[in-house]
């Protein structure tokens, strides 16, 4: 594995992008990168399917949290845990298309706030979110999910008896001088990448 960047999060946590790929065969569009949150020593995989646009993506999050513009919003409530409505949301479209009568519409209110997936991939089936909490501090945030989505066959524990497992496993604030490094970090990586798919195209 290649570690190609590295955000640094507080003294002891971070968070890494990791490839499969040499550095000088990474391009902006065909190479395959995991994210991983790494906790005193201890990588978590938290996103398995990101190419290097999806970095601008990130970018805008960020930027967008900075600016205190991704408040939870009130039809969701107060006092709630994302992950736990998040993981309610898609079981009642399971249940939807179970019954044969799919929902319309998979959007859930809270979909902006979440910065990435990891989905049905066992004990690391998560969904992380960015957001900014009533004070405005930016909060990251790490939640277990179910591990359903676009999985061949179902999962080995029902969603009622995974419930019991269900449990947010980190989450901290992100200060906005660290927000703006992280922009930076991603930024120059995306251009490097992209300087990449200029140079071959220039061959």
């Amino acid at each position: 594995m290649n570690k190609v960047l590295t955000l640094k999060i507080n003294k002891t946590d971070s968070l890494s992008f990791i490839t499969d790929i040499h550095s000088k065969e990474m391009d902006l569009f065909n190479t395959p990168f995991s994210a991983y949150l790494e906790v005193k020593n201890k990588l978590t995989k938290i996103h398995k399917l990101l190419v290097g646009q999806e970095f601008y993506d990130c970018i805008g999050s960020l930027q967008q949290a900075i600016e205190g513009k991704r408040r939870i919003v009130n039809k969701l409530g107060n006092n709630i845990d994302l992950g736990l409505l998040w993981n309610e949301h898609t079981q009642k479209i399971i249940q939807a298309e179970e019954s044969g009568k799919p929902v319309k519409n998979w959007h859930w209110e809270g979909d902006f706030l979440v910065l990435f997936f990891n989905h049905a991939d066992g004990e690391n089936s998560c969904v992380t979110f960015l957001y900014n909490d009533d004070n405005g501090n930016i909060i990251f945030e790490v939640s277990l999910e179910y591990p359903w989505f676009f999985i061949e066959n179902d999962p080995d524990i029902s969603y009622e008896n995974w419930l019991s497992q269900y449990k947010t496993f980190y989450k901290t604030i992100i200060s906005k001088d660290v927000a703006m490094k992280w922009i930076e970090q991603m930024a120059m990586f995306r251009d490097k990448l992209d300087a990449n798919m200029t140079c071959c195209k220039n061959k």
